[in-house]
């Protein structure tokens, strides 16, 4: 089944996503020059890839959040070539892989005190 997005739904969402865009524009800039050698290149790649997958298995509304603000700080940071918003984008994934961690041990912990 193919679903469609109405056009007023489409460009209200733009309209909201702009002025937050704007700014993320006029911050960044190419600095931090390790990100665009082939292996800071690789490596982010390689860390997107993981926290693409980190957002499919984090916990519901939580753990997603910073993933997902980490994937998209990462490809920022590789489209303007920007290293200061790469290593953002690590460290909000760092924080989304924390929140996940913390979140599988509280479950295992309240499953062995069940037990």
């Amino acid at each position: 089944m193919i679903r469609s997005i109405k056009q007023a739904d489409l460009g209200r969402a733009i309209r909201r996503a702009l002025p937050m865009v704007n700014r993320l524009e006029r911050f960044s800039r190419p600095r931090f020059h390790i990100f665009d050698a082939r292996t800071g290149a690789l490596l982010s790649g390689a860390m997107l890839t993981l926290m693409a997958l980190g957002i499919l298995t984090a916990a519901p509304f939580i753990g997603q959040v910073p993933y997902g603000l980490a994937v998209c700080l990462l490809g920022l940071g590789q489209v303007e070539r920007d290293g200061v918003l790469v290593l953002s984008g690590l460290v909000a994934g760092l924080i989304g892989a924390a929140l996940s961690a913390s979140f599988v041990y509280a479950v295992i912990t309240m499953v062995k005190q069940l037990v």
